[in-house]
């Protein structure tokens, strides 16, 4: 369900253009959901956690991808520049 409610939020824009996500990374997700989605119910616990796996590494691709992005904040620390610092000063009351 996650997987898939990524590939929908970084998808294709109402515009037409081409989403967050390249094309071969939504292929690589969406193969990898179908993968999970066809061991799920089976009795091998080794290949369902295996292709858990693969998913969460496909999943991270699209971290990157939207890391990437133009107004994506910098994780390494960066500002966002629609962040103002400000000062402030507390004030007493008088009747204290």
């Amino acid at each position: 369900y996650t997987a898939e409610k990524a590939l929908r939020d970084a998808g294709d824009l109402p515009d037409g253009k081409a989403g967050k996500v390249p094309a071969d990374v939504k292929s690589e997700v969406e193969a990898k959901v179908a993968a999970v989605k066809s061991v799920k119910d089976g009795s091998d616990a080794e290949a369902i956690k295996r292709a858990s796996q693969e998913l969460s590494t496909a999943m991270q691709k699209i971290g990157e991808a939207m890391s990437k992005q133009p107004g994506a904040h910098d994780a390494a620390g960066g500002e966002d520049e629609n962040i103002k610092e400000a000062e402030f000063e507390e004030k007493k009351k008088e009747n204290q």
